[in-house]
């Protein structure tokens, strides 16, 4: 299938649209095994044991949620699992997600990415104060009932909030935004978690 998306090359494209957790047809030739046989089982009991179990994803979880939702069942719990934060430079759109699991993305402005899925004390302890400090701006946003938006316009930012309820999000100019009294610390730390993988990257290939 075709994956629009604000890079030039097709595989990053999906990797962008899949770090949103809400678009099931990316993964429509993983469904035989669990959990996938679950979340395209269509079965809301399926689909909530997915939600309830400790050891799941919190990817596979965000789009078990999803799932339900669009069976119109709100899962009873509304737990941040997902951060995504999109940076559009000048040079080219900056993309950092990071999971409730310790699991994160990075997409840099040249196409070049990194995945992270190696918990560390380091890695925990900054994934967990990003999710510390998204919380108190994710609890103050209305949940967004409509269809995702695009990527931010040129010199925008937009950090986006996954939960089992759906999505919420803020925007704004990149420097207006980093200087702003609520978004500043969860952007800063959203910054020093890149700042780490970028580094733990370039240590394993020197």
């Amino acid at each position: 299938m075709s994956t629009t998306g604000p890079y030039s090359d097709e595989y990053i494209n999906r990797i962008y649209q899949s770090l949103f957790c809400d678009n099931l047809a990316l993964y429509e030739n993983n469904n035989s095994d669990y959990p996938w046989d679950a979340l395209f089982g269509e079965s809301s009991t399926a689909l909530g044991e997915l939600l309830i179990n400790p050891s799941t994803d919190s990817r596979i979880t965000l789009m078990a949620a999803n799932e339900l939702r669009k069976l119109e069942l709100q899962p009873a719990s509304n737990r941040l699992l997902g951060i995504v934060l999109e940076v559009n430079l000048p040079e080219g759109l900056d993309t950092l997600a990071a999971y409730r699991n310790g699991v994160a993305t990075y997409i840099n402005y040249t196409e070049k990415s990194i995945f992270w899925d190696t918990n560390t004390s380091e890695s925990e302890k900054l994934i967990a104060e990003l999710f510390r400090l998204g919380e108190d701006i994710q609890t103050r946003l209305s949940p967004w009932r409509q269809e995702r938006l695009s990527a931010p316009s040129k010199d925008d930012l937009r950090i986006s909030f996954l939960t089992e309820q759906g999505l919420y999000f803020g925007q704004g100019p990149i420097n207006m935004l980093f200087n702003d009294k609520l978004a500043r610390p969860t952007l800063l730390a959203a910054t020093t978690l890149m700042q780490y993988l970028v580094e733990k990257e370039l240590g394993e290939v020197l």
